[in-house]
């Protein structure tokens, strides 16, 4: 009897065992597939977005070469053996897209809040640079009218024409508990000041190295480059954030009351070396008292999350960002005692650059144009932050702000058949299917992997 069974259970064990097998089989190659996909995808956007865009027979390229160092069962993933075209149209429309379902799709991340989706025809751009603003002061944020700061940082150099510039950046000040913060205008000592230190290794200079006799002989860098002081104007009781004009002037003599949005607005005339373009900084003190208790510095800033408006135009379109400042804990004995400097654009280097195309960086962050902080007491450096990313920001008309490049991955591929290559037996092939998604930072020009929703992808090209 135990023979009978052993005879009838045999035949059920092979036939699990082999089951497994396929199984872990497709699973492997599945996994192995979706690694070569990713390979490809990350490749190919990083080349693209070093390119800002254009042709895609390059980036495409470079994807299936990373993708081929990919195997599924010792065999190199070979893109261009699906699509010896990896998927390109010789044309221009729709970044070169043959198809929706290619190999290697080439789009762009747009902003269809409060999901984001891809799209294939969406052409993607970088932006001009990043804005970074800061609040730094253990407690009166006017003591040395340097205490806030704006910086627009390009991404490169010559900065494009046509590129964003600032028209205006409006701070809101939030009530949190015990903090009821408001911009105190009462007397004429307290209306905001732009900083006097205005030249480069100026004593009173924010961002300045701490320490003696440094390499390269920046001590420190002036608070104000590339605008016009004279011509800048604070406003309060705004309505309309991004309205030139909106509001009340601060004027020098002072305006009573206490409030809590405060609009600096910039030069607006064509005259580049007047309005506030990327490469270009700002510091300025204006004095905010808390109503509530306790006093209110830099930390305090970002505790009540304070919102932060930047009003862009490219002359034609106006582009609005905005977010909160975050309350930071890095420490001033981490700053570097020796400032770093950061040259704007890839192709700038020394001794090429020129003073105005840099940076110094005293931060322990490396953001360039940002002061040490004040403190290094844990959640008390006096500091908070706030930045924006012009391109991955933006509401208003035309393309200025751009759209994040993207690329996907995606490929079936025939799996040869474990029982078939053991036994011979006429099984399988199978297939696999997978696909990624990558996208490009242009901050950090780096790419990255990201997960996209199934009915977030959109691609209208018909395939053949």
């Amino acid at each position: 009897m135990l023979i009978v069974w052993l005879i009838l259970f045999v035949p059920v064990f092979l036939g699990l065992f082999a089951l497994v097998l396929e199984i872990g089989n497709l699973w492997l190659a599945r996994v192995e597939l979706t690694h070569a996909l990713e390979s490809a995808a990350l490749a190919a956007v990083k080349s693209w977005g070093d390119s800002n865009g254009g042709n895609t027979l390059i980036p495409r390229q470079v994807g299936n070469a990373f993708a081929s160092a990919n195997t599924i069962n010792g065999a190199a993933v070979d893109l261009s053996a699906l699509d010896i075209n990896l998927n390109r149209d010789g044309g221009e429309a729709c970044n070169q897209n043959a198809c929706g379902d290619g190999v290697l799709v080439f789009g762009a991340i747009v902003d269809d809040d409060p999901e984001f989706e891809f799209n294939c025809c969406d052409v993607p751009a970088c932006g001009t640079g990043t804005i970074w603003l800061d609040a730094s002061a253990q407690s009166s944020l006017a003591g040395s009218n340097n205490e806030w700061g704006i910086s627009y940082q390009p991404f490169e150099f010559p900065v494009p024409a046509g590129a964003l510039r600032i028209r205006r950046v409006v701070y809101e000040l939030h009530d949190v508990g015990s903090l009821q913060p408001r911009f105190d205008f009462s007397t004429s000592s307290t209306v905001p000041q732009i900083s006097g230190a205005q030249t480069d290794d100026n004593s009173n200079a924010s961002v300045q190295s701490t320490g003696n006799n440094c390499p390269n002989g920046d001590s420190g860098q002036a608070d104000v480059y590339g605008i016009d002081p004279a011509q800048i104007v604070f406003y309060v009781n705004v309505t309309d954030p991004c309205t030139l004009g909106n509001g009340d002037p601060v004027p020098n003599t002072g305006i009573a009351g206490q409030h809590q949005i405060l609009a600096i607005e910039f030069p607006d005339d064509v005259d580049p070396d007047d309005r506030f373009d990327p490469m270009d900084r700002i510091r300025f003190g204006t004095n905010v008292v808390n109503l509530g208790t306790g006093s209110f510095g830099g930390d305090q800033v970002g505790i009540v999350a304070t919102t932060v408006t930047v009003c862009l135009t490219d002359g034609t379109d106006d582009f609005t960002c905005t977010g909160n400042f975050t309350n930071t804990d890095f420490k001033s004995n981490q700053c570097l005692k020796c400032p770093d400097v950061a040259f704007w654009g890839i192709n700038v280097q020394p001794p090429v650059a020129v003073a105005q195309n840099r940076g110094l960086i005293v931060h322990p962050s490396m953001v360039p144009d940002i002061p040490c902080p004040p403190s290094s007491g844990n959640n008390n450096d006096g500091q908070s932050l706030a930045s924006f990313v012009v391109g991955e920001c933006g509401e208003g008309g035309g393309g200025g702000t751009g759209n994040a490049f993207a690329v996907r991955a995606q490929a079936s591929y025939n799996v040869p058949s474990i029982v078939n290559q053991l036994s011979g037996l006429p099984i399988g092939p199978f297939s696999v299917t997978a696909h990624a998604d990558a996208l490009y930072n242009c901050a950090t020009k780096k790419p990255q992997l990201y997960h996209l929703k199934t009915n977030k992808f959109f691609c209208t090209v018909t395939c053949p």
